[in-house]
């Protein structure tokens, strides 16, 4: 017993200490997101483990990044929750994968701040036929183009799951009313939509944003815009086409690999929001061998 008391711990570190490190490697999340021409990188790496006679928790950390666009505004960060405590899991999986709501804030952080959410539409792929109100406003063209003064984020929805919403955000309509080009009106859009979560059949978690409902305001509008035909066909392709192009952009933000579990592979999963203070989606299932 003394000789292996003297041996014991110096076998473990020189040997334990590479494979829990080359364990912890397959644990970290490193990839690039291309989204509308916007590269965004995301990082997460361990940060704290801790090891009980139930299991093994191990968090990591993450950092969103992307080049500003070229109208982005100032910004203090993405929306986090200071006050969320970590998740109670059950024994009845054989894993618990966890992402703070922070985290995909992080992600539509930077997509905002990026301009990927800055997107410009005409008349041709908004269907609107223009001239349907030639007699009244002739115009040559017309375009609608997206001015988001705030980040998406995401929260709990009111009924349980998760929302998305997305304030303060202007629509510049634009055209050449009497052959002068400019601002012809502008729309202030909220949006809140469901947002879902699910894992492919490649082991990629992937977003998903539908069932938008649209709150619009006028905010401004030139003399010419007084057919009322136009208004509606404007708000029209904004609920119909400008809004759902907008969600499946932003669900593109997906798509990025679990992280790898040294030889498992994970089925059966769900994902689900945890009930309040805990501010997480977790995604639990049964392990498998690969």
């Amino acid at each position: 017993d003394s000789v292996l008391a003297s041996i014991l711990p110096g076998i473990l570190e020189s040997e334990l200490a590479p494979l829990l490190e080359d364990a912890l490697d397959d644990l970290m999340i490193e990839t690039q997101i291309d989204l509308m021409g916007v590269a965004i990188d995301l990082e997460a790496l361990p940060q704290d483990i801790e090891i009980d006679d139930d299991g093994m928790l191990v968090a990591l950390e993450s950092v969103v990044s992307a080049p500003q666009g070229p109208s982005a505004p100032p910004t203090l960060g993405a929306l986090y929750d200071v006050n969320s405590l970590w998740p109670v899991y059950p024994a009845t999986e054989d894993l618990h994968l966890s992402m703070e709501d922070g985290f995909v804030n992080q992600l539509l952080h930077s997509a905002w701040q990026g301009g990927v959410m800055n997107m410009t539409m005409d008349a041709s792929s908004l269907g609107l036929d223009l001239s349907q109100v030639a007699e009244i406003l002739p115009l040559t063209y017309l375009e609608l183009a997206m001015v988001p003064l705030l980040p998406p984020v995401v929260g709990p929805a009111p009924a349980g799951g998760m929302s998305l919403a997305i304030g303060d955000l202007l629509i510049n309509v634009n055209g050449d009313p009497g052959g002068v080009s400019g601002l012809m009106m502008q729309l202030a859009v909220t949006v809140v939509a469901d947002a879902d979560f699910t894992l492919d059949a490649e082991g990629n978690i992937q977003f998903g944003f539908a069932n938008p409902t649209v709150h619009m305001d006028f905010v401004t509008s030139s003399p010419w815009v007084v057919d009322g035909e136009l208004v509606e066909n404007v708000m029209d392709a904004v609920v119909d086409l400008l809004i759902p192009t907008l969600m499946d952009t932003l669900g593109g933000l997906g798509g990025f690999a679990m992280p790898e579990l040294g030889g498992f592979g994970l089925s059966a999963s769900t994902f689900e929001r945890e009930p309040a203070p805990a501010a997480y989606i977790t995604m639990s299932g049964e392990l498998s061998l690969d």
